[in-house]
């Protein structure tokens, strides 16, 4: 075969393998692929995980991601801005020290699957995390939630699915300890009255300065 139509070939049939099975997924690495973790987020599509070396990162914007894994290793700290997710579907986000000089994480607009998994969130000076909007299939497990100015965790939106679901929010196997330390109003969990079929469970709350949890 020639030269010229042996690379037509091998280009249609690139052509039929992607359009068969959809694009690979990649494996982004932070800050070997890219400097910043903003940049990586931005580059992301559906399906990549993001790995974040250790090291010290500025804050995040992560806004209308479908599918999307991104991972601290361990001694990757956010100390400079706060996490906000916004408009995102089966978002995890796991394996960070987070502290801000607002919220530690931010959740706004409507959101569905988004895990919040395995985080420090520490000194914030405001609230550890803060949930708004509309939300479905939220989990909140595995972090430690400790020493921030005022609450741990804020559910102020509303839980809002198309199907039914019997538990849309889970709060499970968190350590919220401590909170309210700039207020004595500082609540472990405050949950706004918006919000139905929430599951609290197995987490260690005690230390926060008012209650650990209680309605906004």
């Amino acid at each position: 075969m020639e030269p010229k139509r042996r690379l037509a070939v091998i280009g249609v049939l690139l052509v039929l393998v992607v359009a068969t099975f959809g694009v690979v997924a990649a494996e982004i690495h932070v800050p070997a692929d890219y400097s910043s973790l903003q940049a990586a987020v931005t580059a992301a599509a559906s399906g990549d995980t993001i790995i974040v070396a250790a090291g010290s990162y500025a804050g995040v914007s992560i806004g209308g991601k479908t599918d999307l894994t991104i991972r601290g290793e361990p001694g990757a700290v956010i100390n400079n801005g706060r996490v906000v997710i916004n408009n995102c579907t089966n978002l995890t986000f796991e394996g960070f020290q987070i502290t801000s000089p607002k919220e530690g994480i931010l959740v706004m607009g409507e959101n569905t699957g988004l895990s919040i998994l395995d985080n420090v969130i520490s000194g914030c000076k405001t609230h550890g995390i803060v949930v708004k909007g509309t939300y479905c299939n939220l989990l909140i497990a595995d972090n430690t939630i400790n020493g921030n100015c005022f609450d741990g965790i804020e559910l102020l939106g509303k839980t809002s699915c198309e199907e039914k679901v019997e538990n849309p929010v889970v709060i499970r196997n968190n350590r919220i300890l401590d909170n309210g330390a700039c207020s004595s109003t500082g609540v472990g969990i405050r949950v706004g009255a918006d919000n139905s079929g929430v599951l609290i469970e197995g987490n260690v709350i005690k230390g926060n300065s008012f209650a650990g949890i209680h309605p906004a």
